[in-house]
């Protein structure tokens, strides 16, 4: 089931497991009514839930340019990948985060400028560690 289909439930869902993630990624089974048990061995992994915690109005703004870039390339976009694919791909990032965190441009308001150089620096470093995994 599409997004689209479920309307403003998606939302409401997504608002609701967005929030616990963000106030107490922790308390989400017990939200649930479940009791978590077991052991994971996770203390040298990422914290990936406390970057909604710490970021998450900067992710959100970055996820909103990620969209605003989806739809004006959606001609090659169908998979959100397009930035993958994009001929001398780190170096056209560089170019655009530079460029964005100079302002360059009249497109954009310095929150745009500011969201489009943090999309343009995660798709570079992205790149960069996808290249250093070959």
């Amino acid at each position: 089931m599409k997004k689209e289909q479920l309307g403003g439930q998606f939302e409401f869902w997504e608002r609701d497991i967005c929030s616990l993630l963000i106030e107490q990624p922790s308390s989400i089974f017990n939200h649930l009514g479940e009791t978590p048990k077991g052991e994971k061995l996770s203390s040298e992994k990422a914290p990936m839930g406390m970057m909604f915690k710490q970021f998450s109005l900067a992710l959100e703004s970055v996820a909103m340019r990620s969209k605003k870039g989806h739809i004006k390339y959606e001609k090659f976009d169908h998979d959100w990948m397009n930035f993958k694919r994009v001929p001398n791909a780190i170096e056209e990032y560089t170019n655009g985060a530079a460029r964005h965190l100079c302002e360059i441009g009249d497109d954009e308001d310095s929150l745009g400028h500011a969201a489009a150089t943090a999309w343009n620096s995660l798709a570079r470093l992205q790149l960069i560690l996808e290249n250093k995994q070959k």
